[in-house]
């Protein structure tokens, strides 16, 4: 892994992650949105019951 400069660490948006999945394929990028957006939903949270009517949510677009 190539080191950083202390320039680039002031200027990074995203935190470095091993974790991270490589969103190149359609099916991965739908199963992201429809976690976040059904989310609100679940019974853990059981802040609405549809997707729509959660004020912070991007479902109506």
């Amino acid at each position: 892994m190539p080191q950083t400069t202390g320039q680039e660490r002031s200027y990074r948006v995203w935190q470095r992650d091993a974790l991270a999945i490589l969103m190149d394929d359609r099916s991965k990028v739908e199963q992201k949105i429809d976690y976040i957006h059904l989310n609100p939903l679940t019974e853990r949270w059981n802040l609405t019951d549809r997707p729509e009517k959660y004020y912070w949510s991007s479902a109506n677009f």
